[in-house]
């Protein structure tokens, strides 16, 4: 499984490895676009929308399955949730542009991820 943000800056590079991966292992994959509550459809403009769309669609030519996957109230639990649902067993995720001080305000979205799916090996792929 590929999440996919609405906010990557270079969501091909990540297509791609995830796709390298699922060709060794011989798995299918999914490339999921997790819309969280705050990315409804009203909510982000035609251009992000198009940038998703042309990201699925490169998914696609690259043999993934590409989803729109919206449920649970923020980026975790959403991915938990289809992690859950489809038994995914590996996650690729690019890293994210986060401010190092914005540590001292919580737990990154990625820290909250790794405590909620457990038994899962979560590849982190520097997009920059």
């Amino acid at each position: 499984m590929v999440c996919l943000s609405s906010r990557s800056p270079n969501p091909h590079l990540l297509l791609r490895k995830a796709a390298r991966l699922a060709d060794r292992m011989h798995a299918p994959w999914y490339a999921v676009y997790v819309r969280t509550p705050a990315e409804g459809i009203d909510r982000i403009d035609a251009a992000t929308q198009r940038k998703i769309a042309d990201t699925q669609q490169l998914a696609h030519q690259l043999g993934a399955v590409p989803m729109t996957y919206g449920t649970g109230k923020d980026f975790p639990s959403a991915v938990a949730d289809f992690v859950h649902e489809y038994a995914v067993t590996h996650v690729v995720l690019g890293r994210s542009q986060r401010p190092w001080y914005w540590s001292w305000f919580g737990p990154s979205n990625l820290d909250r991820l790794l405590r909620t799916i457990r038994g899962v090996d979560v590849l982190i792929v520097d997009t920059r």
